[in-house]
């Protein structure tokens, strides 16, 4: 095996249908130097059962049994401590990675050494509504970029240059929701941030307890808010504290916060705010769940 050695971290929690593909699409990876950590959540089942039928016995696949649910931030956390690779690379139990996602995102780590985060672009298979879209995010973004919103998104394409984020892969297992964003802000004061330009990765949306509630994604905003507020401009604060508004309320009251939360103090913030809204609308019509991402960092410029 050739290339460095890249730390797969692959949390998981009662899902032994959806393990084998998550894991199968990591073995099957042209890059062959892994240490996959497979954190076993304290499945009802457990994982290294899974795991056997898959890896049949390979020596790079690693299963780390808690004893009893920490979380999926915690379990990360567990498989933090453990790797040893030069690079971390993330994948839930539920999500697909392209045979090569490992070898482009590698080439661009080679090909711009000051960078120690790369993204890419995903689908996202919609299993409700028997939906497939591509998430096609921003050619480029900076770490100012990062203050308005979750860029890197999903954790199905991130990957991080161990040396380059300065030990701050970790995820603060007090946020409710929001922690990978939490994790990203800080890696990113570190280092720069990459983007392959291709679809390398597959989230999936189903019915098994994966989207977040609006109270939980509301706590998450907050606990952000929180301990981020003293690094941001009054306009960051004012475009995140819209975004918790429209998190209030069911039904009409809730149409309506997301109405009210366009009026902020701050002309930049507002603004900003109704290109979101109006850029997400049109990306639903279009079916490009990357739009609304594309504009704004577009409209929040070099800043």
């Amino acid at each position: 095996m050739k290339g460095p050695l890249v730390s797969v971290v692959l949390p998981t929690r009662n899902r032994p249908g959806r393990l084998p593909a998550a894991l199968s699409s990591v073995l099957r990876q042209t890059h062959e130097n892994l240490e996959v950590l497979v954190i076993d959540d304290a499945s009802s089942m457990p994982a290294d059962q899974v795991v056997d039928e898959i890896g049949r016995g390979d020596p790079r696949v690693q299963v780390i049994r808690l004893e009893g649910p920490v979380g999926a931030s915690a379990a990360r956390n567990a498989a933090f401590k453990r790797a040893t690779g030069d690079f971390v690379a993330f994948i839930d139990d539920d999500d697909l990675w392209k045979p090569h996602k490992l070898d482009r995102q590698l080439r661009f780590f080679a090909d711009n050494p000051r960078t120690g985060i790369v993204t890419a672009d995903f689908e996202i298979m919609n299993e409700r509504r028997a939906e497939l879209l591509i998430y096609r995010g921003p050619a480029n973004f900076r770490q100012h970029h990062l203050r308005w919103f979750n860029l890197p998104g999903s954790f199905v394409c991130g990957i991080a240059r161990r040396e380059a984020v300065e030990g701050e892969l970790w995820l603060d297992e007090s946020f409710q929701s929001a922690e990978d964003w939490d994790m990203w802000v800080r890696c990113a004061r570190h280092t720069s941030i990459g983007v392959v330009k291709e679809v390398l990765g597959r989230q999936t949306l189903h019915a098994d307890g994966q989207l977040t509630d609006p109270s939980t994604r509301l706590q998450g905003l907050k606990a952000f808010e929180e301990r981020h507020a003293g690094t941001l401009p009054r306009e960051c604060v004012a475009f995140l504290r819209a975004h918790q508004q429209m998190e209030m309320g069911t039904g009409i009251h809730k149409r309506m916060n997301v109405l009210q939360s366009l009026a902020t103090r701050s002309p930049r913030a507002s603004a900003l705010l109704l290109i979101e809204q109006s850029a997400r609308q049109i990306g639903k019509v279009r079916r490009d769940p990357g739009l609304v991402d594309r504009i704004l960092v577009r409209a929040i410029g070099s800043d």
